[in-house]
């Protein structure tokens, strides 16, 4: 037998390349049909092909997650450059648990024996391939055996042997097994020892399996290994396993570094692609222009525009429509926008028609202007500005109530003048201002037509009907006694009773001013609390009553002005009336 001066570490050689006896001996021993039994074994088996198909099968099922999550999606179809590491990381193991899977199921089939780790009396056997590492028992540096517990209770014993290549770990399941496997191990040591002192081969045999195998020149000579792996004859016989498995780690990190970024591109163009064909609503559209999609240049010329305008439209309102305009009025959806407000400006018109006081042709005309000129001018606010009676006239008022104080009964009359000073003015028309609006509101809609009040000394600089570039509503309006006197068991003094003249002139441009009047009396008989006024006045219940016959009397404006634009018969009518006070 051919031996080197200084055996090796470790011995890698092809299983076909051992003799025919060792081969069927080996795979014997390892199959559990002959012995010597090893010591200690880390068998691989079906299970790793299971293992490795699970890996796969997860990792591959999370790739599918990933590469569909909000695929196509109207809201965010395209995924950010941080999805390319997980991307990496799935494919890795994707690719792991495929070629591992496939590796393993290869390995059981090519191997004639079960692979794994075994340890013998007189050597680590790492058979986990068709070619055999072989660590001898002497050369293994250190052993050790340590117990494992959780929460105080034995789990199992691993025992790892060191060598100056690798290490080697056995789990053992007991105690006593691990310390008998301890004592099998120092038992057939020495039996091999002895063996050898006494020259004795037929126990050597017996308790070396690669007896027969140190006989040949493969055993130590690489080169004679390789012959006789390519010239094996007789069986069993190891296949052979594409190198690529081994390699299996490095393979799938390379190809998985290498896919992520085009992987990720890809699936963006066509989560795209996706994004763009299934576009239905203006969200969606707006969402992928924003997103500055692959072809937002065409949906924001074309397909954007088209939903707009049919989101507009859904909403069913002016404002909705000048929105689109604002924003789309120079696309090709621009005219169909405008004809689309016209619709709803003619509908209008024609719901005024039908009702209003056609005998007044003034009145319909300027109206029909009106609504014409709101079309064209995207319906701005009407400024309505109001002229109040002058402080002298009501002082001069005060003076002749003074003059013709009840006569009858000796009592004074209160002034209105403190009542109706310039102070309290704006608050009593502001409920003018509201008056208005609900009596074109029976018609008109507030993105139609809305009235602003314009209070104080800029409203004073305009005349009615003076010539102006937009719509405007002048109310003058004056206070003086109705001839009706109101007296209160709780007070000294009675009060006269307040009649409101309104001049109301509406103006539009091109057209000649329409002017109407509306007086309103007091009641005959009504009832005040000092806390159901909201105009804070001062004089005690002079003011409060005082202040009630004005809220009356421009609450009555509404439907007064019901009355000069629609007929009675008419559900503007009523509904302009409905809200007015006794």
């Amino acid at each position: 037998m051919n031996s080197p001066a200084q055996p090796p570490a470790v011995r890698e050689i092809p299983f076909n390349a051992l003799p025919e006896t060792t081969r069927r001996r080996l795979a014997d021993v390892l199959g559990k049909r002959g012995g010597p039994q090893p010591i200690y074994e880390n068998p691989l088996g079906k299970g790793g092909v299971v293992g490795f198909a699970l890996l796969a099968l997860v990792a591959g099922l999370a790739l599918l997650v990933v590469l569909v999550v909000e695929f196509g999606s109207g809201s965010h179809f395209s995924q950010e450059p941080e999805f390319i590491a997980a991307y990496a990381g799935l494919t890795f193991f994707f690719l792991l648990g495929v070629l591992g899977a496939i590796g393993r199921a290869l390995l059981l089939r090519a191997l004639p024996f079960r692979p794994g780790t075994y340890l013998f009396a007189t050597d680590l056997l790492d058979a986990t391939g068709p070619v055999l590492r072989i660590h001898p028992v002497g050369a293994m540096s250190k052993m050790e055996c340590v117990h494992h517990h959780t929460n105080g209770v034995y789990t199992n014993s691993l025992t790892t042997l060191r060598f100056p290549k690798k290490a080697y770990t056995f789990a053992v399941r007991g105690k006593s097994l691990a310390e008998t496997k301890l004592r099998d191990l120092n038992a057939q040591r020495q039996a091999v020892v002895a063996a050898a002192q006494a020259g004795s081969a037929e126990r050597l045999h017996a308790l070396d399996v690669f007896f027969d195998a140190r006989m040949t020149p493969a055993w130590n000579d690489p080169a004679a290994a390789t012959s006789a792996a390519r010239d094996v004859g007789g069986s069993p016989r190891a296949g052979r396993v594409p190198s690529v498995f081994g390699r299996k780690g490095l393979i799938s990190l390379g190809l998985a570094l290498l896919s992520a970024a085009p992987l990720w591109f890809v699936r963006n163009q066509l989560s795209d692609e996706a994004a763009f064909r299934t576009i239905r609503t203006y969200y969606h559209a707006t969402n992928y222009v924003r997103a500055d999609g692959n072809h937002a240049a065409t949906v924001q010329t074309d397909l954007l525009p088209r939903l707009a305008l049919e989101h507009a439209q859904q909403r069913g309102t002016v404002t909705a429509l000048r929105e689109f305009l604002a924003e789309f009025g120079g696309t090709a959806y621009g005219q169909a926008g405008r004809d689309a407000i016209h619709v709803h400006f003619e509908r209008v018109k024609q719901a005024f028609l039908a009702q209003a006081n056609m005998g007044d042709a003034q009145m319909v005309r300027l109206m029909s202007a009106l609504i014409a000129w709101l079309e064209a001018h995207g319906s701005p606010p009407i400024n309505v500005h109001y002229a109040p009676p002058g402080s002298a006239a009501l002082l001069e008022v005060d003076r002749v109530l003074a003059a013709s104080a009840n006569r009858l009964n000796g009592r004074p009359i209160a002034p209105i003048a403190p009542h109706f000073a310039p102070q309290y003015a704006e608050q009593r028309e502001r409920s003018v201002t509201r008056a208005l609006q609900a009596g074109f509101g029976a018609v008109f809609p507030g993105e139609i037509l809305e009235l602003r009040g314009v209070h104080g000394p800029e409203t004073l600089a305009v005349a009615a009907g003076a010539p102006a570039a937009e719509p405007n509503i002048h109310v003058a309006y004056n206070v003086r006694p109705s001839g009706a006197t109101y007296s209160s068991d709780h007070d000294p003094a009675d009060f006269v009773g307040i009649q409101v003249d309104f001049v109301v002139t509406m103006s539009v441009p091109g057209e000649v001013p329409y002017t109407f009047t509306v007086s309103v009396e007091p009641p005959e008989h009504f009832s005040i609390q000092r806390s159901n006024s909201p105009v804070v006045v001062p004089g005690g219940t002079a003011g409060v009553v005082y202040a009630e016959m004005a809220t009356r009397a421009f609450d009555r404006l509404g439907a007064s002005m019901a009355q000069t634009f629609f007929r009675p018969d008419t559900a503007a009518y009523r509904s302009a009336t409905a809200g007015a006070a006794p």
